[in-house]
């Protein structure tokens, strides 16, 4: 299993555009961050699908003297705010495109806040 922890608000209501890059700061528009989140996860994905199609597990569990083959790799994401409809087409687009490489993407909202 391979956790993706995404603790970025969806709205962009928690965004400090301090920390934003120089200039890009300037044109930063709240409409523009579900997008920005969107790459964000998925190039959080595509880091792991590249671990996981370059075989480097292989070496991770050589260097552990575990000798097993993994049948299915679960990349596990948890969401600290509940993933809006676009990221949900998303997951699933992905999910649909990594079935060949015996992998799937499972998700859970787990907010703190909402326990208060």
């Amino acid at each position: 299993m391979l956790l993706l922890f995404d603790h970025l608000d969806w709205s962009g209501d928690e965004i400090d555009q301090a920390e934003w890059k120089e200039g890009e700061k300037d044109n930063w528009h709240k409409e523009d961050w579900e997008g920005e989140h969107l790459l964000l996860l998925q190039d959080k994905i595509n880091s792991y699908l590249n671990y996981i199609e370059l075989e480097q597990y292989k070496q991770y569990l050589k260097e552990r003297n575990i000798q097993r083959e993994i049948e299915e790799f679960v990349i596990y994401i948890c969401f600290k705010y509940e993933p809006t409809a676009n990221c949900m087409k998303f997951l699933d687009i992905v999910g649909k495109q990594i079935e060949g490489l015996n992998t799937v993407i499972e998700f859970k909202v787990d907010n703190p806040d909402d326990d208060e």
